[in-house]
């Protein structure tokens, strides 16, 4: 939507006659090889997923005894570490604390991270 202002002297305006106002808006009305407002554009075939208003699939029930995904390194790392950050900063929130461990991980040897990698490889199996 485009608001236009217009800025015009008042010793100059014009003032139309009805007659006058509806010649003009029939001058600029949209019948210059333009589809009218009304027309709708073609919508896509049903079912291609593309369109608006088409209701999406339900996703499937999951199934509460199939096994979880196994932890990774990381949230193996996080389970050491957590409680002595939490102690260290009582007033740290879960984002704070994720930060932190986070800083942590980057920082952590090859070593200490082969023992975390270890142990996820291992719950992978199961």
């Amino acid at each position: 939507m485009c608001v236009c202002v217009l800025v015009f002297d008042v010793d100059q305006a014009v003032i139309l006659t009805p007659a006058q106002r509806a010649e003009a808006a029939s001058a600029s009305s949209p019948s210059k090889g333009r589809a009218p407002k009304s027309a709708k554009p073609q919508a896509a075939e049903k079912g291609s997923g593309s369109g608006k208003g088409e209701k999406r699939k339900a996703p499937g029930k999951k199934d509460k005894n199939a096994p979880k995904k196994g932890k990774s390194a990381y949230f193996y790392f996080l389970d050491d570490v957590r409680p002595g950050l939490k102690q260290k900063n009582p007033e740290a929130s879960l984002g704070g604390l994720s930060k932190l461990a986070a800083d942590l991980w980057k920082n952590v040897t090859k070593e200490e991270k082969e023992r975390y990698e270890e142990l996820a490889a291992q719950d992978k199996k199961r």
